[in-house]
C-alpha cells in the first residue's frame, strides 16, 4: 500500500511538474519568435476574407449560454512566383477569444477584404507569415508564464513531500 501511496503522489508531482515546464518551454517559443517576426522581411499581401467565428457553450453555474467570439482573417501573399496563403494574425495570441464581440469585431474591421497589407515572413519558411509582427499581448504571456510556474512549484512541492515522506517512513 505504501509504494502504490509513494508512487501515486510522485506521478502527480512530476506530471504538475512536466506540465508546467512544457507550458514554459511553449511560452517561451512563442515569445522568441514573436521577437523574432519583428526584423522579418515584408511584402504586400491581400484580405480574402474576415469574419468573426462564434462559438456558444452551456455555463453549468447560470444554465445560460456564454459566447465566445473568435476573429478570422485569411490573406495571400506571392513571394518569388509562389502563392502563399495564411489565417495567422499574430504569434501570440493568434486564435483569441474574446467575450465581447465588439473587440473581435475591432480587429476584423482592420482587415476588410481586399485590403492590400503588409504581410511578414519567415525567411527561413516564407509559408509562415503573420500581418503583426512582434508581441502584441503581453498580459497573456504574463498570466501563462506565472501559470505554468505555479504548476512547476505546486508539482516539485508534491514531489519533495512525496520523497521526504518515504524517507520519514524508513527511519522509522
Amino acid at each position: 500500500m505504501q509504494i502504490k501511496q509513494f508512487s501515486g503522489g510522485l506521478i502527480a508531482g512530476l506530471f504538475f511538474l512536466i506540465l508546467g515546464l512544457i507550458f514554459i518551454a511553449l511560452i517561451l517559443q512563442g515569445s522568441f519568435k514573436s521577437a523574432e517576426s519583428e526584423n522579418w522581411p515584408s511584402i504586400e499581401g491581400t484580405i480574402l476574407s474576415s469574419e468573426i467565428s462564434t462559438r456558444n457553450e452551456l455555463n453549468s453555474d447560470t444554465h445560460t449560454r456564454d459566447y465566445y467570439y473568435m476573429p478570422k482573417v485569411s490573406y495571400n501573399y506571392t513571394l518569388d512566383g509562389a502563392v502563399y496563403t495564411s489565417t495567422m494574425i499574430s504569434v501570440i495570441n493568434n486564435n483569441k477569444e474574446y467575450v465581447i464581440e465588439s473587440e473581435a469585431q475591432a480587429i476584423i474591421d482592420n482587415y476588410p477584404i481586399g485590403k492590400k497589407v503588409k504581410v511578414y515572413y519567415n525567411p527561413d519558411n516564407p509559408s509562415e507569415a503573420f500581418l503583426e509582427p512582434g508581441m502584441k499581448d503581453s498580459g497573456s504571456v504574463i498570466c501563462g508564464t506565472v501559470g505554468s510556474v505555479i504548476f512547476v512549484i505546486f508539482g516539485a512541492l508534491i514531489v519533495v513531500g512525496v520523497i521526504k515522506k518515504q524517507k520519514l517512513k524508513h527511519r522509522v
